[in-house]
């Protein structure tokens, strides 16, 4: 029996439903550390175009309007 977890974006707040028993987290998902807060992030947000050479603009941007704080 599948049994569907919801899981969000802590970043751009994505929701997607999926069953753990196929992974702890939806495939292309990642825990990330930004800024000392450990975040659940999407598969866009998680690329690694975003995290070349540092937060993207847009990661940046989506950080400071949820948390309140620059990165």
């Amino acid at each position: 029996m599948e049994v569907l977890h919801s899981f969000v974006c802590d970043l751009c707040d994505k929701k997607l439903l999926h069953d753990p028993a196929k992974g702890h987290i939806p495939l292309g998902w990642k825990m990330k550390e930004i800024y000392l807060k450990n975040l659940l992030l999407c598969r866009i947000c998680s690329s690694p175009g975003q995290f070349n050479g540092g937060p993207s603009i847009r990661i940046q941007d989506l950080f400071e309007k949820k948390f309140g704080e620059k990165y």
